[in-house]
């Protein structure tokens, strides 16, 4: 038997090699398309990670700052209890005191009535 393509054969595995070498040159630059997408995404990808740390830290920043914001109000507003409490005794304290002199006027205003009465 002779192995000698017929021309038809030929032919046809001609037509049939380039379609394919275009189906090869088709995947070829798909895969490509999907090679620079992927980079692109990947890009993409880092960017967002990092703005996703930055906004991390100003939220512990501001976390941070609000905490501190919050112990120095109350801090502050305890102080100011103190200091209210303080007042609050002073003027009792002033009270009292201003009680006692007006005692020791009306003592010696007495006093003073009986000497001069004995006079």
């Amino acid at each position: 038997m002779n192995a000698t393509p017929t021309p038809q054969a030929t032919a046809t595995a001609a037509i049939d090699g380039r379609a394919i070498q275009a189906q090869f040159a088709s995947l070829t630059s798909d895969r490509d398309k999907f090679q620079t997408e992927t980079a692109t995404l990947q890009t993409k990808l880092v960017q967002q990670q990092s703005q996703i740390q930055i906004q991390r830290q100003r939220q512990l920043h501001l976390s941070t700052t609000i905490q501190s914001r919050t112990t120095i109000l109350g801090e502050s507003e305890q102080s100011l209890r103190l200091l209210i409490d303080e007042e609050k005794r002073l003027r009792r304290q002033y009270s009292a005191e201003g009680s006692e002199i007006v005692s020791l006027v009306n003592v010696i205003s007495q006093r003073e009535e009986t000497v001069t009465e004995s006079k």
